[in-house]
């Protein structure tokens, strides 16, 4: 297997591997389970690489490069709850429960704001059609078709 690994995995694959899990960055549209599959995909290959092809990432190096690639308000909420993580599954979870959270207070805002827009028409000729924010003097809602 060492002949196989050398061949496909040269010296400073180790390196390069490293770059791409410090590089690695949670976007708006990718979840927290998303991310932690792409890092833990990235660290999982670090098994096939050569020992002579430097040391591996130990995991509290893991946990910081995990939490760099947050986003900011979410690295604020976290990291002062442990100085230093050294348990990648436990800082998973509480990057989890931040878009759990996070989720939340968004659904709870758009329901609070739900009706707070709709005007009701001070004369009683005029009707208020929700649908295309207008006032209509006296006109019927258009049909949908």
């Amino acid at each position: 297997m060492d002949v196989l690994t050398g061949r496909h995995c040269p010296l400073g694959t180790r390196e390069m591997l490293h770059d791409e899990i410090k590089s690695l960055r949670k976007t708006r549209s990718m979840t927290v389970a998303e991310y932690i599959d792409k890092f833990e995909d990235l660290i999982s290959l670090e098994r096939w690489i050569l020992d002579d092809d430097g040391a591996a990432m130990p995991e509290s190096e893991q946990c910081r490069h995990f939490s760099a690639g947050m986003p900011r308000n979410w690295q604020m909420q976290v990291m002062p709850q442990q100085a230093r993580w050294t348990n990648r599954k436990d800082l998973q979870e509480r990057y989890l429960q931040c878009e759990r959270v996070e989720q939340l207070t968004t659904v709870n805002a758009l329901r609070s704001e739900k009706g707070k827009f709709v005007k009701k028409p001070k004369n009683k000729n005029m009707k208020w059609d929700k649908h295309e924010n207008k006032k209509n003097l006296g006109k019927r809602p258009r049909e949908q078709k």
